[in-house]
C-alpha cells in the first residue's frame, strides 16, 4: 500500500464511528449508484483537513497548513483526491448552491495537553485563505469538548457536497471547476483510470 492510500485509509478508519455526526442516513440514496449509467454522475466527496497547530478565537478556526484538502467518496465508488484549499474555499462563495446555502457539519478533533483526543462538532458557515496562506472557517459550536484558542494535533473531518461529473470530470462548485483528482487522473480503488496504480506522494 503506497503512501497516499495509507493516509487516505487511515482516515477512513477515524471518518467511519463519526459517521452518524456528519449529516443524516442516507442508506436510501442512489446519488452513487452503480446502476446509473448516464453520462453525468453525481457522487458525494467528504473532505479532511489535517494541520500541526490551530487556533480558534472568536468563532474563527484557522488551521496551520497549506497543503491539499484530501477528498474521498465513500461505497461502491471509493474515489479518492485533492482540492487546493482555495479552489475548496470556492464552495462557500456566494454564487454557488454548496456550502454558501447549506453550511456542512463537521468534526474538529485535537490533542489535549494530557495526550487524550478531544473533539467538538461544529457547523462551517464560511471559509477564506488568510494573509498566511491558511484556510480561516467561520464556525458555531454545537457540542462536544470546549474549543480551547490554541490546538495541537488538529484534524478536520467535513460533510459532504455532491458533485456532478462532466465528461468524466466531477464539477462541484458552480462557477468553478474542481478536480479532486491525482494529477494523472482519477484515483479509484488505488489505481488511476489508465490502470497503473496511484503514485506517491514526495
Amino acid at each position: 500500500m503506497n503512501r497516499a492510500n495509507a493516509v487516505l485509509f487511515s482516515l477512513l478508519m477515524i471518518v467511519s464511528p463519526l459517521a452518524g455526526c456528519l449529516g443524516n442516513d442516507d442508506s436510501n440514496d442512489d446519488s452513487n449508484d452503480d446502476s446509473n449509467n448516464n453520462s453525468e454522475r453525481t457522487y458525494k466527496w467528504l473532505f479532511t483537513q489535517t494541520a500541526a497547530n490551530a487556533t480558534s478565537e472568536n468563532g474563527t478556526l484557522t488551521l496551520e497548513s497549506s497543503h491539499d484538502i484530501i477528498a474521498f467518496t465513500d461505497r461502491p465508488d471509493r474515489l479518492s483526491g485533492h482540492f487546493d484549499i482555495e479552489n475548496f474555499t470556492v464552495l462557500w462563495s456566494n454564487n454557488n448552491s454548496t456550502f454558501a446555502e447549506d453550511p456542512p457539519n463537521a468534526v474538529l478533533t485535537w490533542k489535549s495537553e494530557n495526550g487524550s483526543m478531544n473533539y467538538a462538532e461544529i457547523i462551517l458557515t464560511d471559509a477564506e485563505i488568510n494573509e498566511d496562506g491558511f484556510i480561516e472557517y467561520n464556525y458555531t459550536y454545537e457540542t462536544g469538548d470546549t474549543v480551547p484558542s490554541n490546538l495541537h494535533d488538529t484534524s478536520l473531518f467535513i460533510d459532504d457536497v455532491v458533485c456532478e461529473e462532466v465528461e468524466g470530470v466531477p464539477v462541484c462548485a458552480a462557477g468553478s471547476t474542481v478536480y479532486p483528482f491525482e494529477d494523472d487522473g482519477l484515483c479509484k480503488d488505488g489505481h488511476l483510470d489508465s490502470g497503473e496504480p496511484c503514485s506517491d506522494d514526495e
